[in-house]
This record gives structure tokens, sequence and C-alpha cells, in this order.
């Protein structure tokens, strides 16, 4: 069956969401021809995805980060959490594998659905209070100027704004 990647980027771009330039319908199609993305479809069409991308720098600390989570309207009912979850299972190393390789995930999403579903999954807001040295390891992370300004506010909880969040497990 193939697939039409195209259509999801549209679909994902019209949502307001995702930045353009970040979506390319060959990249989408490559992660998940490598097994970094989980999607559910009907039919051709891609209806949610998500997606891991390796951040590890240090081997014995595996680090991933979930992104590009999407899910068609009207397809919801636990579907992005379904997805996350078969995600972080993919991604965490089985109990007779070496200990201390326990990955660490985080994903950075200005989505209330989506901080609620990864709360229910374990994952807790990180800002400078929670976590002294998240510039440092941000940076370590690769992330730059990705990093959300909610982690490191004075007073992180107190605008009217939407903000991004850091989300980590």
């Amino acid at each position: 069956m193939n697939l039409d990647w195209n259509a999801l980027v549209a679909e994902m771009v019209a949502t307001g969401e995702f930045h353009p330039a970040g979506l390319d319908a060959l990249a989408l199609e490559r992660d998940y021809g490598e097994g970094r993305t989980v999607i559910r479809t009907e039919g051709s069409r891609i209806i949610a995805h998500a997606s891991v991308e390796d951040r590890t720098s240090e081997s014995q600390y595996p680090l991933y980060e979930i992104r590009r989570v999407y899910v068609a309207a009207g397809n919801g009912n636990g579907t992005a959490q379904e997805i996350i979850a078969e995600l972080i299972k993919r991604f965490t190393p089985k109990e007779e594998e070496l200990p201390g390789k326990n990955p660490t995930f985080f994903l950075i999403s200005k989505n209330p659905a989506l901080w609620h579903i990864a709360s229910k999954l374990g994952f807790h807001v990180v800002t400078k209070f929670t976590m002294p040295n998240v510039r440092e390891w941000a940076k370590r992370a690769g992330l730059g100027k990705r990093l959300p300004r909610s982690a490191t506010a004075r007073n992180p909880h107190h605008s009217k704004r939407r903000k991004r969040w850091l989300l980590m497990r």
C-alpha cells in the first residue's frame, strides 16, 4: 500500500502546530522505514503519526525526543497516547540488557491535549527550577534555539500567552 506522506505533511502544516520547514514527506517516510515512527492509517491516509529522534550524546545515557505527534481530527480516543507509548516501548531496552541503559524521553509542545497525554505517560514539565542545568542539558541534547522559553523563565507559569513546554520522562 502506498501511503500518502504528502497529504500528511499538508494536514500537519494546516494545524499551525508544526513549522513547515521542519516537515518533509520524504524524510517522514524514511523515518517510518527505519522504524523511528509509529503511524495509524485508514487506507492510504495516515491519520496518526509520532516519531522519535535520537539525541544521545553518551551511549550510557540514551536520550530520545518524541516529535511530530499528530492525530487527524475525529481520530482521537487515545490514539496519540497509544502511539507515543508504542514508541517508548520500542526504544526502551528489555530488562535482560545491560543496566543503566534506561533512556530519557522528552518532548516539546504547546498543545494542552499533548501535555495531558504526556503526563499520563509519566512525563513532567521541566523548568530551571526543576532542573537547574536545563540550558546545559539542552545544549548537549542539540536543541539549540528550540529550548522553550518556559524552561528558563523567571515565572514560567504566569504568562497569559500559550507557551511551549519541555516535558521529560
